[in-house]
């Protein structure tokens, strides 16, 4: 695959992946079951970004690295601490400590 046409499918990609997290956002909120179906959306999304070799550094306070769930009020525990924020998945226990700035 020539460059040019690599560049074209990574911006497809990362607007798909785009629009899987807006809809993850979304399905939460409206629909019942929208908490399973955002953390499908959100397993689709990391699959076709690492297929892709796309970023997905301005997600990581949105979804879990480790099980791939949505982060909601009732998925999630977040603590301040003097040098960073930890956020906890209270799904999979999973912990990331993101320096403060």
């Amino acid at each position: 695959m020539t460059g040019k046409a690599k560049r074209i499918e990574q911006a497809a990609a990362r607007k798909e992946v785009d629009d899987l997290f807006a809809l993850a956002a979304k399905v939460v909120r409206s629909e019942p079951d929208g908490q399973r179906l955002a953390d499908r959306y959100v397993f689709l999304a990391r699959k076709l970004a690492s297929r892709n070799r796309i970023s997905l550094r301005r997600y990581n306070r949105l979804h879990c690295r480790k099980c791939s769930c949505y982060f909601t009020s009732k998925t999630l525990r977040v603590r301040t601490r003097t040098a960073s924020v930890v956020y906890a998945c209270l799904r999979c226990g999973h912990i990331t400590r993101i320096r403060k700035t």
